[in-house]
């Protein structure tokens, strides 16, 4: 199992997470198409540190997940879920072991289309993956 079906696997695990966007609205990667608002994706941005010692490897992952809303108040109740299942949290899924997840970016944008854009940038700390 990799990083993000781990990441899909938490969120589908939460009930007020998914009841304000359900699991098969949460996409890796571009979403295809037109979703219906609200939906939200994930994004591995890269690695900003790998850490070997001599019984296991730990990689410090980038990722960003992303959210899009016809309004503000709705995009940010999404945001404040999301930090509450995955900020500070420790998780392990099929063979990934995330041993931290630290948010470190958080940037709210109006689209053009009158749309809201919150950003979630986020530093997993992961071993296995």
């Amino acid at each position: 199992m990799s990083l993000e079906q781990a990441v899909h696997t938490r969120w589908a695990g939460d009930a007020a997470l998914v009841a304000l966007v359900p699991a098969a609205r949460f996409f890796s990667g571009p979403a295809l198409g037109e979703p219906a608002r609200p939906y939200a994706t994930l994004h591995r941005l890269g690695l900003s540190s790998v850490t070997r010692t001599s019984s296991r490897t730990v990689n410090d992952v980038l990722l960003r997940l992303q959210v899009w809303s016809l309004d503000l108040p709705t995009a940010k109740q999404i945001a404040d879920a999301i930090a509450a299942r995955f900020d500070g949290q420790t998780f392990a899924s099929d063979g990934v072991s995330v041993l931290r997840m630290r948010r470190a970016g958080h940037v709210e944008t109006r689209q053009e289309d009158g749309t809201w854009e919150v950003k979630l940038e986020y530093t997993a700390k992961v071993e296995g993956d």
